[in-house]
């Protein structure tokens, strides 16, 4: 009898375990060992069903409940894992299986958190929230781990979570307190105030219930105090309801409400401190937070004292601080900058030094102390070890800004712009906003849209500055918003006045403002209001030299010409105690200002008071040049002005030189045309001076025009075509110009054919043949030869597709042109490369085959060799396979061009002849006459080419092959 099987034996025994399972169904044990059967054998699902059996009829049963719920894991049945498990649970206090595995990922979370495998504990934790939503410790650790991560917004609503589930944890507050208190320096970072304050409202709410839940916990009364302090540094002043026109006690009462909420929450953090303190007095580090914020109060209540023999409050946490840890580095930063004394702040920051020679933050504090007591040289020094030591702190890049700033060169002072919003960007404090909207205001920055934000964060930050509101005024200035800067001034005069300084000290501010306030008026058509504010400067002695010229053009504006007139003495009497820039300036204004209220005679009789040599700015050149060409009986002459200083501007000349050959040409001895030799031999002294000037090509060449000679027409078109470089806009350079020529028409074929290359010129795409009518009309009238013309317009049609990149249509129009009897030349040549460039394009070599055949043509017709046809040809040649005809044709092209004007290409061309001719190494004697490509090696040709074009990447990589080779 043979041995039974293994199949046969499973059989057996899973129907012995179905008998003991029927003999008695409330019992776990059979249905437990048959879901082992079951799962041995592989059939997952009858084994779910029996251990799901067991674990009903037993809770309790371990091995049965771990075996049922990795096969519900493996399967990935997470849902139904954790219904068995809370079931379970449920029904027995003692299925310890199931309470372990219903905690399993919060404590792999955990793990993963104190190995610091922060995305795996996510991650943990994120699974137990979704199988389970009333995790209350995963919700708060995964929180936790968000605010480490920077992750504040997910953090806090993790945070929020937890709180709907538990509203009396503590934890869960505090990390909320926290998540709040980060998420709102990063608002702060990016300029969102009023964010960042609704939030650390919501910050201090929540870390004032914890404290309520906690009790006598320090670092709870820490935290309230940090968001209370936090809030007191960025709570902005909001103005949107404050408009143009309100009064002085409105915006008082605003800034005074802003100023005490500040306080109010300084106060409030003060106080926290103080309860944090009081129950750990050990902690060093809440004592320095303390300094600061009494700092922070001090600063605000303006109480600073100058006694220097009282301690104050801020210097005598420090020290306790100090005396808790005497070699904390940064105690000792923080000593150094809420002192007033500066023999303690400097000592300070150089045993910060002592302890640490790399700290940027003490350098910097060092490099500001030396630069308020004027040793620059040090703060330099100082401002620069800070800055190469730590790149991302702000106080070094603004102090070096405020160094540059003093100087006058340009470049110190765009140096100081950029290094000033370099600090604005990585610390936006007001200070440092203001200061880059004064840097911007001198370097002309102002409509930058960096210096527009800074500046509005300023306003927002520091209300109480006058400064603030001033910058604010000239940024909206500069860009016409007239409204609103006329309202900043305003508000800048209000906060002058809330200020508690001498008469004195407010005095030079309060003028700036005022007259910017008046130039805004006069600017937004309040010419009236304008002048009204300079008589209130006048009656208070404080109307300087731009405020007369402000007050004359308001008076000139409003008709008061003979107080104008007057206000306009009294400028030039202080012409002479005035800077030469402004000088200038001012007397440019009074000749303007004199010119249109009583004509030339009052301005001639200006510029005859001037000094005997002045040194004129280029708006008065330019004013005086053209008052000097309105006098008939040339009152004055201003041989100065025949030579002017390098350092005047290239338009500006150019019109001034343009004036005084009209002012020659206008006082010429006859009185019934232009005196034009005299505006003629002007101008061609000026051309040498100006080649480039197509205003004194044009003026000349009309000069030409008015004269008479029968061959000015001919050398005025020679003057006008030569103007390159610095040309005018007075050309046919629009679409209405161009439109214009069209309705005008012409009665010369050549007309017709340029205005067919202005219409690509200008952009414009044509929508119909009338020019092609009009030029066929015109060969018509005239018995013009017709295939001349014809292919002249075909050339200009193929020039404007050229230009278009449409290859195709240039390539057609190439084609007509050369299917006229006795094509030109050039015509032939440009079909033939616009076949080239078609054949590189589109890869199509049938282009190849039209090109040479154009491009031979053109050598042919040719009575010289010119250059580049014979290198097309080349190219071409050498693409259809014949490298005879390539040789032959680079050695044309070789002797076409002259010694001293051969290109780059032409001697690489030259080394791929020498490298693969034939000629290269044949004998000399059985040379009928030296070739060109024998006269150098190959690598000496390239090196010539290398040398001219150090650019071409091509040439390098047939260097490296040579030198491989």
């Amino acid at each position: 009898m043979s041995a039974p099987t293994a199949k046969q034996v499973a059989e057996e025994e899973a129907e012995r375990l179905l008998a003991a399972a029927k003999l008695n169904p409330n019992d776990g044990g059979p249905f437990r060992s048959l879901g082992h059967h079951y799962a041995r054998a592989g059939d997952a699902q009858r084994a779910a069903r029996c251990y799901q059996r067991a674990v009903t009829l037993d809770p309790d049963d371990a091995e049965a409940g771990e075996a049922l719920c990795d096969l519900l894991d493996v399967e990935g049945k997470e849902s139904l894992e954790l219904a068995v498990c809370k079931e379970a649970a449920g029904k027995s206090p003692r299925a310890f299986w199931a309470f372990r595995r219903l905690g399993y990922l919060q404590a792999l979370g955990l793990a993963y958190h104190r190995l610091g495998m922060f995305t795996a504990a996510v991650k943990s934790y994120g699974r137990a929230i979704e199988l389970d939503s009333s995790r209350v410790f995963a919700l708060i650790e995964s929180g936790n781990i968000q605010l480490m991560l920077g992750y504040f917004r997910k953090g806090v609503e993790q945070f929020r979570s937890a709180l709907e589930l538990a509203p009396h944890n503590h934890s869960a507050y505090f990390g909320l307190a926290s998540a709040l208190l980060a998420w709102s320096r990063h608002c702060v970072a990016t300029g969102a105030f009023t964010w960042a304050a609704n939030l650390l409202k919501e910050a201090s709410e929540a870390a004032k219930v914890c404290s309520s839940l906690t009790g006598n916990l320090s670092c709870v009364w820490k935290l309230h105090a940090d968001t209370q302090l936090a809030l007191a540094r960025c709570f902005p002043w909001e103005d949107g309801d404050i408009k143009w026109g309100m009064d002085e006690h409105t915006f008082k009462a605003s800034v005074l409400e802003w100023r005490s909420t500040c306080l109010s929450a300084a106060n409030g953090a003060k106080l926290s401190y103080q309860r944090a303190l009081h129950l750990t007095p050990w902690e060093a580090n809440i004592h320095i937070d303390t300094a600061v914020c009494l700092d922070l109060i001090c600063t605000m209540e303006k109480n600073n004292s100058v006694d220097l023999i009282i301690w104050e409050l801020p210097e005598k946490m420090s020290l306790g601080g100090l005396m808790l840890e005497p070699v904390n580095k940064d105690f000792w930063v923080t000593l150094g900058s809420v002192s007033s004394n500066q023999s303690l702040k400097q000592h300070s920051l150089i045993r910060a030094l002592h302890l640490d020679m790399s700290l940027s933050e003490a350098w910097a504090y060092l490099g500001k102390i030396y630069r308020q007591s004027g040793h620059k040289q040090l703060a330099r020094q100082a401002f620069d070890r800070a800055r190469s030591i730590d790149p991302s702190l702000a106080l070094p890049w603004a102090g070096m800004s405020a160094e540059d700033h003093n100087q006058y060169e340009a470049g110190a002072v765009n140096e100081s712009y950029e290094s000033c919003l370099r600090a604005v960007q990585i610390l936006p404090l007001p200070e440092f906003q203001i200061g880059l909207g004064t840097i911007a205001a001198r370097s002309g920055e102002l409509l930058s849209p960096q210096v527009l934000m800074a500046v509005r964060q300023a306003v927002q930050r520091a209300p109480h500055y006058p400064e603030s509101h001033n910058i604010n005024g000239l940024v909206a200035e500069v860009r016409s918003d007239f409204q609103s800067a006329i309202a900043s001034y305003q508000q800048a005069k209000f906060a002058l006045d809330m200020m508690h300084r001498s008469k004195l000290d407010n005095r030079y501010p309060f003028v700036d403002v005022s007259l910017n306030l008046a130039r805004s008026l006069f600017k937004a058509g309040l010419a009236t209001d304008a002048a009204r504010e300079c008589e209130e400067l006048k009656t208070k002695g404080l109307l300087n030299v731009d405020g007369l010229q402000i007050y004359a053009f308001a008076l000139w504006k409003l008709g008061r010409h003979d107080e104008a007139l007057s206000v306009s003495r009294n400028l030039a009497e202080n012409l002479p105690s005035m800077k030469q820039e402004s000088a200038t300036g001012a007397l440019g204004f009074i000749c303007t200002l004199a010119y249109n209220i009583t004509g030339t005679d009052s301005a001639a009789l200006v510029i005859h008071t001037l000094p005997g040599q002045p040194s004129y700015n280029r708006e008065l050149k330019f004013i005086i040049s053209a008052l000097d060409a309105l006098q008939p009986n040339k009152r004055f002459q201003l041989p100065q002005l025949s030579m002017p200083p390098r350092l005047t501007s290239y338009e500006v000349m150019s019109e001034v030189h343009s004036n005084i050959a009209l002012g020659k040409a206008i006082g010429g001895e006859s009185n019934s045309c232009l005196g034009v030799e005299g505006g003629l031999s002007y101008l061609k002294k000026v051309l040498h001076m100006y080649p480039d000037c197509s205003l004194v090509r044009n003026h000349l060449g009309s000069l030409l025009l008015s004269g008479g000679d029968w061959t000015a027409s001919h050398k005025a078109v020679r003057v006008t075509s030569l103007s390159h470089g610095h040309t005018s806009n007075r050309g046919l350079s629009s679409r209405k110009q161009y439109m214009k020529c069209l309705q005008n028409r012409t009665n010369t074929e050549i007309g017709w054919v340029m205005l067919k290359q202005l219409e690509s010129r200008c952009s414009l795409n044509p929508g119909s043949d009338e020019i092609e009518i009009n030029l066929k009309e015109c060969i018509e009238r005239k018995g013009s030869n017709p295939s001349k013309w014809v292919s002249l317009f075909n050339l200009a049609c193929a020039q404007s597709s050229m230009r278009a990149e449409d290859f195709a249509i240039a390539e057609k129009a190439l084609a007509q042109a050369c299917a006229e009897k006795d094509a030109d030349s050039c015509v032939l040549f440009l079909n033939g490369a616009m076949n080239m460039e078609m054949a590189r394009r589109y890869a199509a070599p049938q282009f190849i085959t039209l090109a040479a055949s154009s491009l031979r043509k053109a050598q042919q017709k040719s009575q010289a060799t010119v250059p580049v046809v014979s290198l097309l040809l080349a190219q071409a040649d050498g693409s259809l396979g014949s490298k005879a005809k390539w040789e032959k044709n680079l050695r044309l092209e070789w002797f076409s061009w002259p010694p001293e004007l051969r290109p780059a290409e032409l001697y690489f061309q030259m080394h791929l002849l020498a490298s693969q001719s034939t000629a290269v190494g044949a004998p000399q004697q059985k040379q009928q006459f030296l070739l060109p490509e024998t006269m150098q090696s190959p690598g000496a040709w390239l090196l010539r080419a290398i040398h001219q074009n150090p650019s071409c990447s091509r040439y390098w990589k047939a260097l490296q092959q040579l030198v491989y080779v």
